[in-house]
C-alpha cells in the first residue's frame, strides 16, 4: 500500500480531486486537472494506477488466503495472518466497486497462462459489495483485537479496524442502488462495537491531533487503521503528503490547495 501510485498519493487524487475540497494547481500534471474537472478518460494514468495496484493487492491477498491455512503453525497467529489478507482484499474490492462499479471478481490465485481467470469478465457491483462485506466479516472474526497487537505484529490489521471498515462499506452501499434494508442498522452496530470496546478514544485536546510528538497518543487510541510511511526523502516509502500540500516557497511542491469555493 506504500507506493506513490497507490496509498501514498493516488488515493487522494482519485477520491478528493473529483470532489469539492481539493484543487490541483493548474500548472500541475494534466491527469490531476482532468480528475478535478471531471473530464478524465480511461487513459488517465492515475485511474490505471488505482486499478492495477488494487488488483495487485487482491492478487497478493489471494496467495495468502490460498496457501497460509495449510501451514503448520500457531493457530491464532495463522488466523490473524489470513484475517489480515481478507481485510486487505475486502478493502481493495470496496475501493474498486465505489470507483468503477462492476469489476472482475477474483478470489483465488491465477496459476498458469492458461487459467481462465487471466481474462476475467466483470461481476455485478452488488456481488462485489457482498464479497467485500464477507471478507471483512472474516477479518473481524479472525484478526487480533487491538490490545493483543504487540511489537511482533505491529502494523497488522486489528479486528477493530475490520469493524470500522465494515461500517464504511455498509454506509456506502446504503446510499447506492445495491442497498440492503439493513445496511444503516448494520453500520450502526459496527460503530457501536468500536465504541463499546473501550479500546479507542479521541484526544482530549483537538489541536494535539497535529502534534508530531503525540502522533501515537496514547498507545494509538485514536488510530484505528493507518498506512505507515517513512520520513527519509531517499526512501521509496517516504510520506510525501506534506510536500504535495506545502507551498513551494516552504520547500514543498505546492501541488494542491483547498478549494476557495468551499474552504
Amino acid at each position: 500500500m506504500q507506493p506513490q501510485a497507490y496509498y501514498q498519493r493516488t488515493i487522494y487524487i482519485m477520491t478528493e480531486c473529483p470532489g469539492d475540497c481539493l484543487a490541483p494547481i493548474l500548472t500541475q500534471n494534466q491527469e490531476r486537472i482532468d480528475m478535478y474537472k471531471l473530464t478524465y478518460t480511461p487513459t488517465n494514468p492515475e485511474i490505471s494506477n488505482w486499478w492495477q495496484n488494487s488488483f495487485k493487492l487482491i492478487s497478493r491477498a489471494n496467495d495468502v488466503i490460498a496457501h497460509v491455512p495449510s501451514i503448520n503453525m500457531d493457530i491464532p497467529t495463522r488466523n490473524n495472518i489470513v484475517g489480515n489478507a481478507y481485510f486487505l482484499r475486502g478493502m481493495a474490492y470496496f475501493d474498486l466497486v465505489r470507483s468503477f462499479g462492476d469489476v472482475p471478481l477474483l478470489t483465488s490465485p491465477i496459476t498458469s497462462p492458461s487459467d481462465s481467470s487471466l481474462f476475467p469478465a466483470r461481476t455485478n457491483a452488488a456481488q462485489i459489495y457482498k464479497q467485500a462485506i464477507s471478507d471483512l466479516l472474516y477479518a473481524e472474526a479472525n484478526c487480533l483485537p487491538e490490545p493483543k497487537i504487540t511489537a511482533a505484529n505491529k502494523g497488522m490489521v486489528s479486528s477493530g479496524a475490520a469493524s470500522a471498515m465494515l461500517a464504511r462499506v455498509y454506509l456506502q452501499r446504503a446510499s447506492s442502488t445495491y442497498a440492503d434494508a439493513q445496511d444503516n442498522q448494520n453500520a450502526l452496530a459496527e460503530c457501536n462495537k468500536i465504541i463499546s470496546s473501550n479500546v479507542y478514544s479521541l484526544m482530549p485536546v483537538y489541536s494535539d491531533v497535529f502534534n508530531w510528538d503525540k502522533k501515537y497518543y496514547p498507545a494509538q487510541t485514536e488510530v484505528i487503521f493507518a498506512v505507515q510511511f517513512g520520513d527519509n526523502a531517499s526512501s521509496t516509502t517516504q510520506n510525501i503528503t506534506c510536500r504535495m500540500f506545502s507551498p513551494s516557497g516552504l520547500g514543498g511542491s505546492g501541488s494542491f490547495v483547498g478549494s476557495s469555493l468551499y474552504l
